[in-house]
């Protein structure tokens, strides 16, 4: 994939595209929608790699504060500089990080 300087990658569900995509070093934005929990094992070093945002949900629509949403997004930017250590524990087994 072309490295973008304004690409952020945002999912809704944390499938095999967004388990691929921590390898990257993209800015990747999480919509928790509590379809797949996370282990507490594993959330702590997933918070530092993405930003994951916690939507409201009205009449089964997912909504957003306009404020948090733009937050988020800058938070998953500057996220992105730590996907190397992350790549290195999760994906080659460097637990020692």
């Amino acid at each position: 994939m072309k490295h973008y300087n304004n690409s952020i990658l945002a999912f809704d569900f944390a499938g095999t595209a967004f388990i691929d995509s921590l390898s990257s070093s993209f800015p990747i934005m999480l919509i928790n929608n509590d379809a797949r929990p996370f282990s507490p094992l594993f959330l702590p070093d997933l918070k530092k790699r993405c930003e994951i945002i916690e939507p409201y949900f009205t009449k089964n629509n997912v909504r957003f504060k306009n404020q948090d949403l733009k937050l988020s997004l800058k938070k998953a930017v500057e996220k992105s500089e730590f996907s190397e250590g992350f790549f290195s524990k999760f994906f080659l087994g460097n637990f020692n990080l």
